[in-house]
């Protein structure tokens, strides 16, 4: 709702009218405003619903003690009196046309000082959501020798006593973002591709060796959605496609037709929800229209899925159980539970429901002090793990069409709940 405000102001000519106008132009807050208790004196003219001056006068002159009064350019407009005599009915017939003309006034004498003030009109910027992140770095092979070149030494070894002196001599003034080792090379980082060219300049002769710079966009991920408490009717991948896809949502139906994909990845009978993959645009426009879409005879919600990965053998995220990234693959198995060496079906203090021992294994062992101090407050697949809440912010980041406001309303909420139940001493 747009709003304009003007306070305690007393009006009886069109010049003070214009300067309350004018007035209003150094009291810009956020471009909303309430025209609030505007009093308008001396007699009434002639109406005239083409002349919103004159038609704003005599309403006013007919208002008994000044009531409030508010314009708006929503669907309703409330005037918190009831006005006499028969120019009622005059007012009942043009008050549509009073409040447009109205705003329209307003609207454009604040526009046109906001531009006199600027020296141009303020622009617009629409947040479109994350730009796909460009990754800058450059390979340095590693030859597995020692400092005389001759005896083999493991990857990492090399780098720290060989080249990684030689690297940090070279780039002593170009800022790298991280070193990463990898089998046969270590890749280096870099923030811009100043930077990046800097290293691709001064680090082939530091090292007696040619390195491969690369510059590379990575993608980002579509968006996915779930729909809920869906009919048996509906629990049917080509089913639930083709009534999401006809004529009845038919600005996805126009998209799909375009092009646009729209694909089941995973369907759940037992709890009856299914989750889609979808493009942004189809994405957008169900967002337009509610987060609402029709299938068979019901319109359904629609909400976003964000599915944050988490092995439940070592319980840190990024990977599954059985993944060559698990920490933990050849050990015993981390419990989500108390964090005790063994799978969390087989916690006995799960079963018995014994909160005092819950224990998450993230927070436990984190850099950060509340972290660590609250570790017994949450299991390790909480959702208010302060672990879970920063993988889900960064796969909100990863994700196509997810604007700065939904992660940052997210990680703000989730992070206050995470507090209240802190404080509170409640296990979850």
């Amino acid at each position: 709702m747009h709003t304009m405000s003007i306070n305690d102001v007393t009006i009886t000519s069109k010049d003070e009218f214009d300067r309350a106008l004018k007035a209003l132009t150094y009291n810009r807050c956020s471009g909303e405003h309430v025209l609030d208790r505007l009093r308008v004196g001396g007699d009434a003219p002639s109406f005239n619903k083409d002349n919103a001056w004159e038609l704003l006068c005599a309403a006013y002159s007919l208002i008994p003690d000044n009531p409030r009064v508010r314009f708006d350019s929503g669907v309703s407009s409330v005037l918190d009196t009831s006005l006499v005599g028969s120019v009622a009915d005059v007012l009942k017939e043009s008050f549509e046309s009073l409040k447009m003309e109205l705003l329209a006034v307003v609207e454009q004498k604040v526009e046109d000082k906001v531009s006199e003030l600027h020296g141009r009109k303020e622009e617009v910027v629409e947040d479109k959501g994350p730009v796909a992140p460009v990754r800058r770095y450059v390979d340095i092979r590693l030859d597995n020798c020692d400092a005389e070149g001759t005896a083999p030494v493991c990857p990492k070894t090399q780098w720290t006593e060989v080249v990684k002196p030689q690297v940090e001599k070279a780039l002593k003034g170009v800022p790298v973002l991280n070193a990463v080792v990898n089998k046969g090379s270590v890749r280096l980082s870099f923030q811009n591709e100043d930077q990046l060219k800097e290293a691709n300049n001064v680090l082939p002769p530091a090292l007696g060796q040619e390195v491969q710079m690369v510059t590379e966009t990575k993608s980002l991920l579509d968006p996915r959605i779930s729909i809920g408490d869906l009919g048996q009717d509906l629990l049917d991948k080509e089913t639930l496609i083709s009534e999401i896809t006809s004529g009845k949502n038919e600005e996805i139906k126009k998209l799909v037709d375009q092009g646009a994909k729209v694909k089941v990845v995973h369907m759940n009978p037992a709890g009856r929800f299914a989750v889609l993959q979808v493009t942004p645009e189809i994405r957008n426009l169900i967002a337009q229209r509610g987060d609402k879409v029709f299938l068979k005879l019901r319109q359904y919600s629609v909400r976003d899925r964000y599915h944050v990965v988490q092995c439940f053998h070592c319980q840190e995220f990024g990977h599954v159980a059985g993944s060559i990234r698990c920490t933990k693959k050849d050990g015993a198995a981390v419990c989500a539970f108390c964090a005790g060496d063994h799978e969390t079906r087989s916690c006995g203090h799960k079963r018995r429901n014994d909160t005092g021992k819950m224990n998450c294994v993230n927070c436990q062992k984190s850099n950060g002090r509340e972290d660590r101090r609250h570790a017994r407050s949450h299991l390790a697949s909480s959702t208010l793990c302060p672990f879970y809440i920063n993988e889900r912010t960064k796969l909100m980041e990863k994700t196509s069409g997810v604007k700065k406001e939904a992660k940052n309303g997210y990680r703000t909420r989730a992070m206050e709940e995470l507090k209240r139940r802190r404080i509170g001493g409640l296990g979850h």
